[in-house]
């Protein structure tokens, strides 16, 4: 089994925000990494320090549901998702 931990620089630097030398970020490839090793698909994926979700959309494209908080609010793109097709 990969362990989740170890991903090329290449990945790093690829996903690195404009104008940033430094590689201090929550990549989508390190989330993919770490949420296909720690859970299935179908499974419920928590990340209780959200910040931009990009847990949330990972773990979403995974086909596993996400929900996050951030400075307690709580973010549930399903949620949200099901609340934007009521409204119209």
């Amino acid at each position: 089994m990969r362990n989740p931990l170890v991903l090329r620089a290449a990945d790093l630097v690829a996903e690195r925000p404009d104008g940033s030398a430094d590689d201090i970020h929550f990549t989508e490839a390190l989330a993919a990494s770490i949420i296909g090793y720690a859970s299935r698909p179908g499974e419920l994926v928590l990340d209780p320090f959200a910040g931009y979700g990009t847990t949330m959309v990972v773990a979403e494209r995974l086909g596993r549901r996400g929900i996050g908080s951030s400075s307690c609010r709580i973010i549930s793109r399903s949620r949200e998702a099901e609340s934007a097709s009521e409204r119209g």
